[in-house]
């Protein structure tokens, strides 16, 4: 496969998102949009999608974009929705990463914005451990979590940050 580079003309670093270089999309996310001067070359196709009777054209990967995206949802290039919970590709049990005991409770308790902090009252923000799991994990950066949803409260930035801390 073909190594590609960033879409802007005259710039010929590698494309790291968005059809963007590292500076270019740094710039464009801090902005919120691109100089004018910085016109965008159109992105061409690298051939046809590799999957049989498909003609539509593939670029980053071997597939086009509908292929590429229901491989992504579903682990599978069937067209139909997106498995969830145990079902899903990426579901790991009770082995589930940070990330994804997060987007868990979010599903099960809605934001944490949508409570009142537990502490002083205020608006939550966040969702937050409360360090009674004797099943506790921790991630890569050595945090602590839980797979429970049970032992999550709603904080404000504050409370939370000093609850960690104390």
């Amino acid at each position: 496969m073909a190594h590609r580079t960033c879409t802007l003309d005259g710039c010929g670093k590698p494309l790291i998102a968005r059809g963007l270089c590292g500076k270019h999309y740094a710039s464009a996310r801090s902005n919120g949009t691109l100089p004018e001067d910085w016109p965008r070359k159109r992105v061409t196709p690298t051939g046809p999608c590799t999957v049989e009777g498909c003609t539509k054209p593939m670029f980053a990967t071997n597939l086009c974009g509908m292929h590429y995206r229901r491989v992504w949802a579903n682990g599978t290039l069937e067209g139909t929705a997106p498995k969830r919970g145990s079902e899903a590709p990426g579901w790991v049990g009770d082995d589930a990463t940070y990330r994804t005991v997060h987007s868990r409770l979010v599903a099960l308790r809605g934001k944490a914005a949508d409570h009142v902090c537990v502490d002083c009252g205020g608006s939550a923000l966040e969702w937050s451990y409360d360090h009674s799991d004797p099943n506790e994990k921790h991630d890569r950066r050595g945090g602590d979590y839980s797979v429970d949803p049970e032992r999550y409260e709603p904080r404000c930035r504050r409370c939370h940050y000093w609850f960690d801390h104390a």
